[in-house]
C-alpha cells in the first residue's frame, strides 16, 4: 500500500537490504491466470499461520490418482515428490510416476482447463532399490505444451518419454554404472540431463530424434583424481570416455543445480564432499569446466569466527558438512553444518553466500548466518545421513529449510529473524519434497499436498484471505502501440483540425495527445507551447492550468463513451470524447480505458509535462496531481474487478449497481444499469458504500444471526476483493506515479480507499469492521465461517491503518502531524484490542508488528507468556527503542519486580542496559547478582538525591549499609562509606525526633514526610511553634550545625539558635539573686548541656557582642536587664567551663 520503495523485481537477490519479498516479483513472474502470490485464483485454504508467514494450499487440487496413491500406499513403500520451476509436479510411489500440472503455463483457457485436470501415470524400470523423485526430470520442450520425462533407476537404467501423453511410447538404455548408485538427475536446457551417482561419477544423457526414432546418448564425464580423491586441484578440460569401474575415493555427492544464463546458455554447479565444481554449458558449444575448488577451509573459518567466536577450536578437531545449495543473483547460497570436538558434540547449522563474478568465485563468504533449530543434534557415527536429509528453498532473501518433519524460515538479511513453522502435525504426515515454483516456495506434504509459504507482512502480501474469487486477475503490463493506433484513427482529420483551433484548453490538450499518437510532433509541440509556456523559474502554483487540464482530460478518458456501441450514439457528450473506447463488451471497454490512460501518462512524460506538475485541491486537501492520476487508474482496476466478481455474485452486485445509480443517470431503455455504471468509471467508488449500506440494513433486519454472518462474509469478500486488486495495482505502479519534487512538503497523500466522506472509503471500511466484529464473528457457531470472518477482519483493519499511515507520512513535519498522530494511535489500539480480547493473538500480533503498536505487542506476549517473542521484538524494533518502551511499560504498570526478575533470568541485553541506566531498579539487579558493593553505592547515591520521602531515604541508607557489611570488601575500603551513611542516618534521626505538633502546625503530611535539610530542621526545632521546646531541642539544633558546610551560614545559624533560646524566657527585670535567676533560663540550661556533652565554650557559644547584634533578638537586644544577665552568664561560663 505504500507508494514508494517498490522498485524493480527482486528476483532471487538475497543481498537486498529489504526484508520481505516484493509483490512486484510475483506479479512479474505470474501469468494473467494467477494471483499475486503465484497461486491459481481458485479459493485457497489457509493451513497454518505464524507471526511472519502464512501457509496455504497451492495450485489446483491434487488429481485423484495422486490422492489415491497417497491414501493407499503401503508404509514400506518409498514416496517422494518433486516440483519444477514452471509448474509441473511428479510423485514417485514404488515403480509409478504420477505427473500433473500444479500451475498452468498454457495460455489457451480451453486447453488449460482440459489439461489441468489430467494426471499421467508412467512406469519406472525394475529395481531392487527404491526409486526417488530426484532421479526423474520433467521439462517442457520448446514450442510444446506437454512435457517430456526422463527417469533413471538407482542402478542406472534410463527410460525416456518424449511426451508424457504417450506413456506407452518410451526408449530405454543403460548407463553402465558398474554398481554405483544414482543420486540425482538434473535437466540442462538444450543439452539433456546430467546424471550423478552418490560417489560422484557424472554423465550427460542426451535425448535424440534420428530417422523418426527417439534414442538416448550417454556421454560420461571422467574427472581427474582431484575430483574423486583429494579434491581441490583445478580442472581445465572435460574428457568424455568409458566410465571407470570404480571410483577412486568415496567422495559423496551432495547436490547438482542448474541455472540459465539467457543467451549464454546454462551453468551447472556440482557439490561433492567439501568441493565445488562450476561447468558452463553454452548453446551449441562444448561444455567447459570453469573451476574446481575446495571450500572446506572457507567453511571452517566462517564457523570458527561466527559460531565459536574464538580460536579455541582446533581446525583438526572440526567436522564440516555441505548439505545443500541454491543459486541466487549474487552467487550461491550454501546450507552447512559443523561441530568441534574440542568444544562440544553439538552440531551447528549455518547459511552462507559465496559471491560469483562471471566464472570467478570469491574466497570468503559475503554473509554467514547461524541457523538455530528448536532441536539439538549431537555428533554420532551416522549423523551425516540425518544432516543430508535437510534441504532449503531460496526465495528472495528468505531461506526455507526443511527435512521430513520440520520447517524453519530464515531471513538472510537478518540473522535474528528465524521462524519455525508447525506444518507437520500428525504421526502419518511428512514432507515429501519442495521447490521454488514460479517464484513461490512450495512444499508437498502427505496429508495436504502442495502448500505455499508466503510472508504475512501486509506491505507485500495479498491479504492472505479467500476472497479473491475472480475469474482472472488483471494483467497490468500493457502493450499500447496497437491501442494507440486503433483509437487515434477514429478521430477524423477534420475533427482533429477543429480541436486544434478550439479555444477550450482541454480540447486543445486532447488534440495534442492525439497528434502525439499520430507521431505529428510539430503540431503537438505547437499546441503545448501555447497552452503551457515555459517559465524561467518554476512557480509553486496550486490548481495551475496544466494540472487542472491534465486531470480533466484524464477524467474524460476514463469516463469516455463506447464509440462503436450504437445504443450510445445519441447520448454521447462529444465535448469530452476522443473515441478511446472502441469495444462493445464491457470488460474490453474497461481495458481500453486503462490502456488509453496509460498512453496519456506516457504522453505527459514524453513531452516533459509530468515534471512540471504541482498539485490541485482535491477532496478538501491539496494533493499531488500525479496521485490523482493514479487514483483514476485505480478506479479502472476497481471497475474491472467488480465486473469479474459480478459473474460470481450476479444478483447481489446487479442490485447494488442499480441502487448506486441516481435517477438522473438514466439514459435510455436500450442501455442497462451495467452499461451506465461501467461507463462512468470516476464514480465507480460509490458502489462500495452502497454495498456496505445494504449490509447494515441486513444486520438490522430479523434474519437469523447465522444468515447475517454469512451475508457479512459475502459483502466482505466483494469489498476486500476489489480493494485487493486496487492495492496490488497501486504497489506495482508506484514508481509510475511518483510526485514531482516541486510538490513535496505542500501536498498530502490520502488514498481514496482511506479518505472520509462520500468520495472515500474510510467510513464504509470502519462500518464493515464494526459489523464484522459485532454481528459476524458473534453471529455464527460455524468454525470455518468464524475463522474466515476473523481473516477478513484483519484485512479490514490493515486497510484502515495503512491508509491512515500513508496520510501521516505525507504530512510529517507539519502542524497537523502531531494531532493526527495521536488520533491514529488511539484508533490503532481500538482496532487491534478487540482481536486480543477474542484471543486472536497471532492476527493481532501481525497487525501490531506492522503498525508498531508496542502496547498491544507487550500485552500479547504477557497474555501468552511468550518471553522469547518479546525478546525478538527488542531486536526487531531496536531502531524504535522498543527496549525503552518495554522498560517504561513495566515501571508504569507497577511491575518493577517482574522487570528485574526478567533481566536476572537472562533477559535481552538491551533491557538489561536500560535497567542499569535506572538506578532505582538496577541496585536490585546488582543484589541478585551478588554485586553488593555496586548495589550499596547505587543505594547511597539514590539516598543522597532523595528529597520526597524521608522513610524511603532511611530505607535506602539502611540497605546500602547492609549491602556494604554483607559484601566481601575489606573493612578499610568500606569504612569511610559506612561513616558517611551513619551521618546521613543520624540526620534522619534528628528529623524523626521533631515533635508532631510542630509538623502539623506547618501543614506537613506526617505519613509521607519529606526530607528536611539541616537548616529546615534547625528552624523547626527552634521555632516559636515548638512550644514544648527545651534545652535538648536547642542542643539538637546546635548539633545540626555540623551538617552545614558554609562557615558563614553556620555562624549565622548559631547566632539565631542562641537568640531564639534567649527569647524563650523573660528578661524584663533583675531579681535579688540575678545569678540564680539567670540559671533558671533555657539559655543557661543550653550552655550547661552543651558543656556537659563535651563542648568547648569558645566553639558552641558565640561572642556576646555578636549575640547582642543578632536581629532575631528584636527589642530584647536593647534591654539593659537582658544585657546584664547575659553578660553575667557569659562571665560564669568563661569562669567555670
Amino acid at each position: 500500500m505504500d507508494r514508494t520503495g517498490l522498485g524493480n523485481s527482486l528476483g532471487r537477490n538475497v543481498n537486498s537490504p529489504r526484508k520481505r519479498m516484493s509483490i512486484v516479483q510475483s506479479l512479474k513472474k505470474n501469468s494473467s491466470g494467477l494471483s499475486m502470490s503465484g497461486r491459481s485464483n481458485q479459493s485457497v485454504q489457509v493451513i497454518c499461520r505464524t507471526p511472519g508467514h502464512v501457509v496455504e494450499s497451492f495450485g489446483s487440487s491434487l488429481p485423484v490418482l495422486v490422492t489415491e496413491a497417497l491414501t493407499f500406499v503401503d508404509k514400506s513403500t518409498a514416496v517422494s515428490v518433486c516440483v519444477s520451476a514452471d509448474g509441473w509436479a511428479w510423485l514417485i510411489c514404488g515403480r509409478r510416476i504420477l505427473v500433473w500440472q500444479c500451475k498452468t503455463t498454457i495460455h489457451d483457457p480451453k486447453q488449460r482447463r482440459i489439461f489441468k485436470s489430467q494426471c499421467r501415470e508412467l512406469q519406472l524400470p525394475q529395481s531392487d532399490l527404491a526409486h526417488k523423485a530426484e532421479c526423474i526430470a520433467v521439462w517442457l520442450p520448446p514450442g510444446q505444451q506437454v512435457p517430456s520425462c526422463m527417469a533413471v533407476s538407482p542402478e542406472g537404467i534410463v527410460r525416456f518419454w518424449a511426451s508424457i501423453a504417450h506413456e506407452g511410447s518410451s526408449v530405454e538404455t543403460s548407463a553402465e554404472l558398474a554398481g554405483q548408485e544414482v543420486n540425482c538427475l538434473t535437466y540442462i536446457p538444450g543439452h539433456g540431463c546430467i546424471l550423478a551417482t552418490t560417489t560422484c561419477t557424472v554423465a550427460l544423457l542426451q535425448p535424440q530424434f534420428v530417422s523418426g526414432k527417439n534414442s538416448i546418448v550417454c556421454r560420461v564425464l571422467r574427472t581427474s583424481q582431484g575430483w574423486l580423491g583429494g579434491i581441490g586441484r583445478r580442472m581445465t578440460s572435460l574428457i568424455f570416455g568409458a566410465i571407470p569401474q570404480s571410483p577412486v575415493a568415496e567422495t559423496k555427492l551432495v547436490k547438482v543445480i542448474c541455472s540459465g544464463l539467457g543467451e549464454k546458455g546454462s551453468r551447472v554447479l556440482i557439490l561433492a564432499g567439501l568441493s565445488l565444481q562450476y561447468w558452463s554449458f553454452p548453446h551449441n558449444e562444448q561444455e567447459k569446466m570453469e573451476f574446481d575448488e575446495d571450500i572446506s577451509h572457507m567453511v571452517s573459518q566462517a564457523f570458527q569466527r561466527k559460531v565459536w567466536e574464538s580460536s579455541a577450536c582446533n581446525p583438526q578437531s572440526m567436522d564440516t558438512w555441505l548439505i545443500d545449495m541454491q543459486f541466487c543473483e549474487e552467487g550461491i547460497v550454501l546450507l552447512m553444518a559443523a561441530h568441534c570436538a574440542d568444544i562440544s558434540m553439538q552440531i551447528y547449522f549455518a547459511l552462507g553466500l559465496i559471491s560469483l563474478s562471471g566464472t570467478s568465485m570469491a574466497n570468503s563468504f559475503k554473509w554467514f548466518i547461524p541457523v538455530k533449530f528448536d532441536y539439538i543434534l549431537f555428533y554420532h557415527v551416522d549423523i551425516e545421513t540425518i544432516l543430508l536429509s535437510h534441504r532449503f528453498i531460496l526465495c528472495g532473501w528468505e531461506a526455507i529449510i526443511y527435512d521430513q518433519f520440520n520447517v524453519i524460515v530464515v531471513n538472510c538479511a537478518s540473522e535474528h529473524e528465524q521462524e519455525k513453522i508447525e506444518l507437520i502435525r500428525g504421526k502419518e504426515d511428512s514432507i515429501l519434497g519442495g521447490a521454488l515454483c514460479s517464484g513461490t516456495p512450495v512444499l508437498f506434504t502427505k496429508n495436504v499436498g502442495l502448500v505455499s509459504i508466503i510472508p504475512t507482512d501486509f506491505s507485500s502480501q495479498d491479504f492472505n484471505t479467500n476472497y479473491t474469487d475472480i475469474n482472472a486477475t488483471i494483467d497490468y503490463n500493457y502493450k499500447n502501440d496497437q491501442t494507440a493506433h486503433n483509437f487515434s484513427i477514429l478521430t477524423s482529420n477534420d475533427e482533429l483540425q477543429d480541436m486544434f483551433y478550439s479555444s477550450d484548453g482541454a480540447t486543445q490538450l486532447r488534440a495534442a495527445f492525439l497528434l502525439s499518437l499520430r507521431q505529428n510532433k510539430l503540431q503537438c509541440e505547437e499546441i503545448l507551447t501555447q497552452l503551457f509556456p515555459l517559465q524561467e523559474e518554476p512557480v509553486m502554483d496550486i490548481d495551475a492550468i496544466l494540472d487542472t487540464l491534465a486531470l480533466k482530460v484524464a477524467k474524460d478518458l476514463i469516463d469516455d463513451y463506447p464509440a462503436n456501441d450504437p445504443r450510445w450514439t445519441n447520448h454521447r457528450d462529444l465535448s469530452m470524447t476522443i473515441n478511446a473506447v472502441t469495444a462493445i463488451q464491457i470488460p474490453h471497454q474497461l481495458e481500453g480505458k486503462q490502456k488509453a490512460l496509460d498512453l496519456f501518462v506516457s504522453f505527459l512524460k514524453e513531452h516533459n509535462l509530468w515534471d512540471r506538475f504541482c498539485a490541485v485541491t482535491y477532496r478538501g486537501i491539496i494533493m499531488s496531481t500525479s496521485h490523482v492520476l493514479s487514483e483514476y487508474a485505480e478506479k479502472i482496476v476497481a471497475a474491472m474487478t467488480i465486473y469479474n466478481l459480478q459473474n460470481r455474485n450476479p444478483e447481489l452486485i446487479d442490485s447494488i449497481i442499480e441502487q448506486t445509480l441516481n435517477p438522473e443517470t438514466y439514459v435510455s431503455e436500450e442501455l442497462t444499469s451495467r452499461d451506465i455504471f461501467y461507463r462512468e468509471v470516476s464514480a465507480v467508488h460509490l458502489f462500495l458504500p452502497t454495498l456496505v449500506s445494504n449490509a447494515t440494513e441486513v444486520t438490522l433486519s430479523e434474519r437469523p444471526t447465522h444468515q447475517v454472518a454469512q451475508y457479512i462474509m459475502q459483502v466482505n469478500s466483494i469489498l476486500l476483493g476489489v480493494l485487493h486488486e486496487v492495492v496490488k495495482y497501486r504497489q506495482y505502479n508506484a514508481e509510475r506515479f511518483v510526485p514531482t519534487r516541486c510538490s513535496n512538503g505542500i501536498t498530502e497523500y490520502l488514498p481514496w480507499t482511506a479518505a472520509s466522506g462520500k468520495h472515500g472509503l474510510r467510513n464504509c471500511l470502519t462500518t464493515m469492521h464494526n459489523m464484522t466484529l459485532k454481528h459476524g464473528v458473534t453471529g455464527t457457531n460455524d468454525t470455518t465461517i468464524r475463522n474466515e470472518l476473523y481473516e477478513q477482519l484483519v484485512s479490514l483493519i490493515d486497510l484502515i491503518l495503512d491508509g491512515r499511515k500513508c496520510h501521516l507520512e505525507s504530512i510529517r513535519g507539519t502542524e497537523k502531524f502531531e494531532i493526527l498522530l495521536k488520533q491514529y494511535e488511539t484508533d490503532r489500539m481500538n482496532l487491534i484490542q478487540p482481536l486480543i480480547k477474542e484471543e486472536q493473538y497471532e492476527n493481532a500480533a501481525m497487525l501490531a508488528e506492522k503498525y508498531c503498536d508496542f502496547v498491544s505487542l507487550v500485552q500479547i506476549c504477557e497474555l501468552t507468556n511468550n518471553k522469547n517473542r518479546l525478546d525478538s521484538y527488542i531486536d526487531k524494533f531496536a531502531s524504535q527503542d522498543f527496549a525503552g518502551f518495554l522498560f517504561s511499560w513495566y515501571v508504569k504498570d507497577g511491575r518493577q519486580g517482574q522487570l528485574v526478575e526478567r533481566c536476572r533470568r537472562g533477559g535481552s541485553i538491551e533491557l538489561t542496559e536500560k535497567l542499569s541506566e535506572h538506578p532505582t531498579l538496577s541496585w536490585v539487579q546488582a543484589v541478585l547478582t551478588d554485586e553488593l558493593r555496586f548495589a550499596a553505592n547505587t543505594l547511597h547515591s539514590l539516598a543522597v538525591q532523595e528529597t520526597e520521602l524521608v522513610t524511603r531515604k532511611k530505607s535506602m541508607l539502611s540497605l546500602a549499609k547492609l549491602a556494604l557489611l554483607a559484601s566481601d570488601e575489606p573493612e578499610y575500603e568500606i569504612k569511610d562509606c559506612i561513616k558517611s551513611i551513619d551521618n546521613e542516618l543520624a540526620l534522619i534521626a534528628h528529623q524523626e525526633d521533631l515533635p508532631t505538633g510542630v509538623l502539623t502546625t506547618y501543614g506537613y503530611d506526617i505519613e509521607k514526610l519529606k526530607v528536611f535539610t539541616p537548616v529546615e530542621l534547625i528552624t523547626l526545632y527552634t521555632s516559636e511553634d515548638n512550644v514544648i521546646a527545651s534545652e535538648y531541642d536547642f542542643k539538637k539544633a546546635l548539633d545540626l550545625l555540623d551538617y552545614v558546610k558554609q562557615e558563614e551560614e553556620k555562624s549565622s545559624l548559631k547566632l539565631r539558635i542562641w537568640a531564639r533560646a534567649a527569647r524563650r524566657d523573660s528578661w524584663e527585670s533583675v531579681e535579688k539573686n540575678p545569678k540564680q535567676q539567670a540559671q533558671g533560663t533555657i539559655f543557661f540550661k543550653l550552655m550547661e548541656l552543651a558543656y556537659m556533652m563535651g563542648g568547648k565554650v569558645k566553639e558552641f557559644l558565640p561572642s556576646v557582642d555578636a549575640l547582642l547584634m543578632e536581629p532575631e533578638l528584636g527589642t530584647l537586644a536593647a534591654s539593659s536587664n537582658f544585657q546584664f544577665l547575659v553578660k553575667l552568664l557569659y562571665e560564669y561560663a568563661y569562669d567555670n567551663y
